[in-house]
């Protein structure tokens, strides 16, 4: 608990002490307040009922408080007491009970967010107190049932029955109980919009699946006299999911819409299927004591209710073919076979796609769309128009109709579209290149606040409802609600602002679109005029500050330059993509340079039309090539060195690099044996290839997979030790008594693209002359070549002593002339070549000497070093210098050797500085804000460094050019997936404030212990 916590659990302890135990009522209300709750005289009839109820002795008056301040905190404390009152009226207020609430925060939340969050899922736990105990159990909440899960679970709860009716009611308590789950894990923030609608689709897909086989089984042991019955299990009857649960994304309290299909057959099986039919509706609809299943609606088959309960084969294919209207096609979209005969199911879906995704359809789909969408405005009442976060313009229904009319439009072509889920439908839209990034974005973090926003609407009562309320405190109480889950916390003001701006977006969009003007067309392919002065505007207004060169590039691009000239289908194939390549570049921090570096790896494909064509039919190739270009001049020097590098990271970023096996390099052994420049060469090209194919796969991977920088830093840092300690092990020959280390950032596996490898050999005492010469050829490749920056300077005595020493001299230097700096320096360290255990018995030196407590001397030493690599720090660049700036690694660095220090702690030396940081946090040196401070920091600082260093973009010397870097920052975090959230300056600024606090606390507690 934090000290905030402990005052308000202080104040409530005195004010129910004073409530159960004096004569009179204190001042309830002022007590309250001083806890920094606003009360209304239900509240404060409520704590006065728990206090009187519950407080019966010292002990239990802090149980209670503790308890009631979790309630206080909830998202409704009112309804929170209220319900916290009649569980207690279930379970008996014993003390014991009491204690474990006070004890188990996990318990204390779940009931605290359940309690103030849906009464619907309170009465439940009313019903069942058990399943308060069964949620806090770890397998409970953890666990990631899938359907199949599912649908086992609840069949061992169905078979423990005889009769179907009993067998019906487990399923009820089945879904009560799993609804729970997937509620609490939502409050919580477990999961997010799509995995919690996904949970609640499976749970429905189980349901329905096990209850028509029960059922089936039923029906089947009454009517099998007839041999023309089905004798298989759900053999020859499907069920078809439609609408949310179609799409994976049920709500709450959806209705379920099914659809019934057999597969064609004579009249006894035909009225088989029908009694299956109508008892699953009666089974999921009907209510019983134990409630009810899901509301089913059936009025989306042919011809609605009015049309046959179930519909076979022949008859489904020969009503789409005939009388299918463009709304039913439009609802097949999201038609799924959930349970039965899934080859029924399949056969069906398969031949109705072949009508609705036509390229010569008699209707257009936008038109028609558009229609619909008016007349449902047109005919919604006024509430519903202001209220419905569903119906109302701008809200849900609109981005399904985009996303809709997108797939009946390009279906056909492109297959992948055809997915019922609309978030995936948004998706795979932007992997097509059918919306940009803005759209993209706007339609999904638009749809997941209004799925959210329904969500806690719904699971409230479980009722039907999609209506935003009216009255200002009920908002609030919605925000706080929609606050418990996964997009973050709202005040009042943000939610309503957050609602209004989603609202404002999707309409703009969706108007846009459905008149003709969101998506790209052909007005975008006269971009390239022959007077630059047409273009100035549009390229103005994606983002190009100088026009001039942009429209240079896209000229040369479209046309070529002298002598080489593109023909008419290159030009055609550029203009295919130019709408998705402006759109790309304006996305990236630099749209003049991410243009400038697409045209370079153009130039380098050898083959324009080819590249382009690529481009066009295989969008996750744009979004390397984006990446790529948007993000790294460096990384786009590398692949146009070797662009067919470019189609492996398409297939397998991890198959990038080539294998270790090749790096014992045949040119390495001519090189060693005759150093002359044609073997020299090779070996270079070979290693140079070796090292930037490996830091593009990472980049790849880390782009990829949202971890950037991660995988890349130990990439290079893998990459870099194999070459260095291939290259040693074959130059040196004899490696016995002898040890490459490395040291630095790369001795921790934490280096930058152009960290410095920090390097020294030390020998057992052998002969050191020939094992220096070898040691200097070394050297004298890799500085010569400008491979890689290797410094031996970290080694005792610094640059002027022997390049290799052995021993015993560091044995001496440790005891008699080690540097305070040195200390730091030399707690990083791994072995990278030669025999291991030289490297053990030089490690234990270090540690012995560095895990010493340091003195006060040489603890002022230190501050004193650190405060001159802070000095250093080039007036005008501090935001955006990690490494010596107030707060930045050094900081952290510097901490970090002084605690495990002080601790005496043993640690291996390649261990990372995060898990240094961890140690010290352990052994309670810092706290553990203080070790998530850092380690945040850190992580921070790494993605800075790494963006920068990719794009060659030096510190800036001037607040001009350090807004240009925090724009250029802002932009490239967000191309590549990454939070900016106010802005990455600001944040760099919040996290060195942090790591400097954390760092002033330390060294002043070192001074006043030392």
């Amino acid at each position: 608990m934090t000290p905030r916590d402990d005052k308000i659990i202080d104040i409530i302890a005195n004010l129910i002490e004073d409530i159960a135990l004096q004569p009179g009522l204190p001042d309830v209300t002022a007590g309250l307040e001083s806890a920094g709750i606003v009360p209304d005289a239900k509240l404060e009839d409520c704590v006065v009922r728990i206090a009187k109820q519950l407080v019966t002795n010292p002990e239990s008056k802090k149980h209670v408080a503790i308890v009631l301040s979790e309630l206080l905190g909830s998202p409704h404390p009112t309804g929170a007491m209220v319900n916290f009152l009649r569980y207690m009226d279930t379970v008996g207020a014993s003390d014991t009970f009491l204690g474990t609430l006070s004890a188990g925060k996990p318990l204390r939340e779940i009931l605290a967010t359940l309690f103030g969050s849906s009464q619907y899922m309170t009465d439940i736990i009313i019903r069942n107190p058990g399943y308060l105990y069964w949620l806090i159990e770890k397998q409970t909440l953890e666990r990631d049932d899938n359907r199949s899960d599912l649908e086992d679970s609840l069949q061992s709860d169905v078979d423990i029955f005889d009769s179907v009716e009993s067998k019906l009611n487990a399923v009820r308590r089945f879904q009560r109980r799993q609804l729970l789950r997937i509620g609490v894990r939502d409050l919580l923030g477990h999961d997010t919009i799509q995995t919690t609608t996904r949970r609640l689709s499976d749970l429905a897909d189980a349901i329905v699946n096990v209850v028509l086989e029960l059922l089936w089984t039923e029906l089947w042991d009454v009517s099998s006299e007839s041999a023309t019955v089905p004798d298989a299990r759900s053999g020859g009857f499907a069920v078809l999911a439609m609408g949310k649960l179609g799409g994976c994304e049920l709500n709450y309290s959806s209705d379920i819409d099914l659809v019934y299909i057999c597969r064609d057959a004579d009249d006894d099986a035909l009225g088989f299927y029908h009694k299956v039919g109508s008892r699953l509706t009666d089974a999921l609809a009907g209510s019983t004591p134990e409630g009810y299943l899901y509301r089913t609606d059936l009025r989306l088959r042919p011809d609605g209710d009015s049309g046959p309960l179930v519909n076979t084969l022949t008859g489904m294919r020969i009503y789409y073919e005939n009388r299918g209207r463009p709304w039913e096609f439009q609802a097949m979209l999201k038609a799924r076979v959930i349970a039965g005969d899934r080859s029924v199911g399949e056969a069906f879906l398969e031949s109705v796609q072949g009508l609705f995704f036509n390229p010569s359809l008699s209707y257009s789909p936008v038109d028609d769309i558009a229609l619909m969408r008016t007349r449902i405005r047109d005919n919604i009442s006024k509430r519903d128009r202001a209220f419905n976060i569903k119906l109302m313009e701008g809200g849900i229904r609109d981005i399904e109709f985009v996303v809709q009319t997108l797939q009946l439009l390009h279906g056909h072509g492109t297959p992948g579209l055809r997915v019922p889920n609309t978030l995936r439908g948004i998706e795979l839209a932007a992997q097509h290149g059918l919306i940009d990034n803005i759209e993209y974005r706007t339609l999904t973090d638009a749809y997941n606040f209004f799925r959210l926003v329904e969500h806690r609407l719904q699971m409230m009562h479980q009722i039907k409802t999609h209506s935003i309320p009216e009255s200002e405190q009920d908002i609030e109480l919605l925000a706080k609600r929609v606050s418990m889950g996964p997009l973050g916390s709202f005040t009042y003001e943000l939610f309503v602002s957050t609602l209004a701006a989603h609202l404002s977006r999707i309409r703009v969009l969706s108007d846009d679109f459905f008149a003709g003007k969101g998506m790209p067309d052909s007005a975008y392919l006269t971009l390239v005029p022959d007077d630059e002065e047409l273009a100035a505007e549009t390229l103005g207004e994606f983002g190009f500050s100088d026009v001039s060169q942009a429209f240079s590039t896209l000229q040369s691009l479209a046309y070529g330059s002298f002598p080489k000239l593109v023909d008419r289908s290159t030009r055609a194939s550029f203009q295919t993509i130019l709408p998705q390549l402006l759109r790309v570049c304006s996305q990236t921090g630099n749209p003049n340079l991410t243009l400038l570096n697409f045209a370079k790896i153009a130039a380098a494909s050898r083959n324009e039309n080819a590249f382009y064509s690529l481009l066009s039919s295989t969008p996750p190739a744009f979004d390397l090539i984006r990446d790529l270009a948007g993000a790294s001049t460096v990384l786009t020097g590398k692949i146009c060195k070797n662009l067919s590098v470019l189609y492996t990271l398409l297939e397998d970023p991890t198959r990038v690099g080539i294998t270790p096996a090749e790096l014992t390099l045949e040119s390495l052994d001519r090189y060693a044996d005759s150093p002359v420049p044609p073997n020299r060469r090779r070996l270079e090209d070979e290693i140079a290839r070796f090292l930037d194919q490996q830091v593009l796969g990472a980049w790849r991977t880390d782009t990829a997979g949202n971890t950037f920088p991660q995988t890349l830093s130990r990439s290079i840092t893998d990459a870099v030790r194999l070459v260095l300690s291939t290259v040693f092990e074959k130059l040196v020959e004899n490696t016995r008594g002898v040890a490459l280390l490395a040291l630095g950032s790369f001795g921790v596996g934490e280096p930058r693209l152009n960290s410095d490898v920090d390097v020294l050999v030390v020998s057992d005492g052998r002969d050191l002359d020939p094992l220096t010469r070898r040691v200097q050829k070394i050297n004298q490749f890799f500085s010569e070549s400008n491979l890689l920056k290797i410094d031996f300077r970290l080694r005792g005595e610094g640059a002027n002593a022997p390049l290799v020493q052995d021993l015993s001299n560091y044995t001496r230097y440790f005891a008699d002339r080690l540097s305070p700096w040195e200390r730091v320096a030399f707690a990083k360290c791994d072995c990278w070549g030669g025999e291991q255990s030289l490297a053990d018995t030089f490690f234990k030196m270090i540690l012995d000497r560095i895990t010493d407590p340091v003195p006060k001397n040489i603890l002022k030493s230190l501050l004193g070093t650190r405060q001159q690599l802070e000095n250093l720090v080039p007036h005008g660049g501090e935001i955006f210098e990690t490494k010596r700036s107030a707060g930045g690694r050094y900081d952290i660095e510097y901490l970090t050797a002084i605690g495990l220090a002080d601790i005496a702690a043993a640690f291996p030396l390649n261990a990372s500085t995060t898990d240094r940081i961890a140690s010290i946090a352990s052994a309670g040196v810092i706290s553990s804000e203080e070790s998530s401070a850092m380690s945040e920091a850190l992580d921070y600082f790494q993605r800075v460094d790494f963006v920068l260093e990719l794009q060659a973009i030096p510190l800036p010397k001037s607040g001009a050019k350090a807004e240009v870097t925090s724009r250029y920052l802002d932009k490239t975090f967000e191309l590549l997936g990454l939070e900016v959230g106010e802005g990455v300056g600001k944040k760099l600024k919040e996290h060195k404030c942090r790591v400097r606090e954390c760092f002033d606390r330390f060294v002043a507690a070192s001074l006043k212990r030392g």
